[in-house]
């Protein structure tokens, strides 16, 4: 098939192609649409697909017959000037007729969205300095007081409440006597001063003892996350149900050895390690994402609207998961924030820009390396992710209808390159340093 293809490149990574198919290409089309529909049928007196043509077009009509050879025609010819421009679509095209008849040739237009050309600069050359590590006495004692606190043994407590105390209370807010449930709760432990909740409330706690009651009113702050709420005076009625005083284990030997040290030496030695390690791993995944980050700034790409606009869709079902997971809705996050709703979106634009950016680039990279997933990587992750689900408490058909479907193994065979990419840029920039 000869066609005939005009380009005109629209803005936002779109095309718009002219194709006319000639007439005799035309003819063969009306053959092929013609044999097709002869098979689907029913003709009395005749098996599908062996009645004369004659009686098919006199069953169908004739305009059947030319609709179905515009719709092969349509197709076969925009995949053969999509292929021919060496334009891959990112999209349905958008196909407009401007003129089919029996003695003329066909004459379409086709806009699409288009993968775009990917012009990397020398990403080998580029440079990024790792921060360094330090692990202060201060953090060493901190995680060693935290561990302390896991293994604490609470003890009843005669005394008014402390600072550091363990207490379960019950307590009711309400303002000009009406309660308010956002300001209520019952039977909520707590440990003194590691709450936040409204300001000045644990203060009017202290001296407190098991079994007593205590009224009080506190000024709402203005940061309060429900605009009914900010700056008004509520009065709470408190509860203390439950009274304990923290005991900490001692700082020796023996709780050294509980912890698999030989003695607190030992122990802030292993901790620092240990803070060490974290805080490596925390710098070594920084340090890959602004290299790439810089990477993909530097790489000349026109980013198609319509990929954004996926990216800006998943971004958005995936943040209205995290915050109803965090019991709040999107009104309670924008006014948490002092944000609008046109600034939300604004947000997922710029990230969704950033992150097709970043993906368009590191494809194009792993290009470059040659950097391919095997079978066996794809069905270790796979295994991997259904166990973490499951742990967390998602069924295993679920987790399997999700992972192991060809969606599912597509996007966890980018992840896999994406990473096997990334680790690769990162040796390359480590080799220069």
């Amino acid at each position: 098939m000869n066609l005939e293809i005009k380009k005109e490149k629209l803005a936002k990574g779109k095309i718009k192609l002219e194709v006319k198919v000639s007439q005799a290409d035309l003819d063969n089309f009306r053959q092929k649409a013609l044999e097709k529909l002869k098979a689907e049928v029913e003709i009395a007196g005749f098996r599908p697909g062996k009645a004369p043509n004659k009686m098919v077009i006199e069953k169908l009509g004739e305009t059947r017959i030319e609709s179905e050879a515009l719709n092969l025609a349509v197709q076969e010819s925009t995949y053969l000037a999509l292929s021919k421009e060496s334009a891959i679509p990112i999209e349905s095209p958008k196909v407009a007729i401007k003129q089919f008849s029996k003695d003329k040739d066909l004459i379409y237009t086709v806009e699409v969205s288009i993968l775009p050309q990917v012009v990397l600069t020398d990403y080998k050359k580029i440079k990024i300095k790792r921060e360094k590590v330090k692990v202060s006495d201060e953090e060493v004692d901190k995680a060693i007081l935290d561990l302390r606190k896991r293994m604490a043994t609470p003890a009843e407590k005669k005394e008014g409440l402390s600072l550091g105390d363990w207490a379960e209370i019950d307590f009711e807010g309400s303002i000009k006597g009406v309660k308010i449930d956002k300001l209520t709760s019952k039977n909520m432990p707590f440990i003194v001063g590691e709450i936040k909740f409204v300001p000045g409330f644990e203060e009017k706690l202290i001296g407190m003892k098991k079994g007593e009651e205590k009224e009080f009113e506190l000024i709402l702050p203005q940061e309060a996350p429900d605009n009914d709420l900010k700056g008004k005076k509520a009065k709470f009625k408190v509860k203390i149900n439950e009274l304990k005083k923290i005991q900490l284990p001692e700082l020796n030997k023996e709780f050294a050895q509980k912890l698999g040290a030989k003695n607190i030496e030992d122990l802030k030695i292993r901790m620092e390690e240990a803070i060490k390690n974290q805080k490596e791993l925390e710098i070594e995944n920084k340090y890959k994402a602004d290299l790439v980050s810089k990477i993909a700034l530097k790489t000349k790409i026109e980013i198609p609207e319509s990929l954004v606009n996926q990216e800006k869709e998943r971004l958005i079902i995936e943040f209205s998961r995290q915050i109803g997971m965090a019991g709040m809705t999107v009104e309670q996050f924008l006014q948490n924030q002092k944000k609008s709703k046109e600034d939300l979106d604004k947000d997922f634009v710029i990230q969704a820009e950033k992150n097709v950016r970043i993906g368009l680039t590191l494809a194009e990279i792993s290009k470059a390396e040659g950097i391919e997933v095997i079978a066996a990587e794809i069905e270790a992750e796979i295994d991997r992710l259904i166990n973490e689900g499951m742990k967390q408490g998602i069924k295993k058909s679920e987790l399997i209808k999700n992972y192991e479907s060809e969606e599912g193994k597509r996007s966890i065979e980018n992840m896999i390159k994406n990473k096997k990419t990334i680790d690769k840029i990162a040796e390359l920039n480590k080799s220069k340093n």
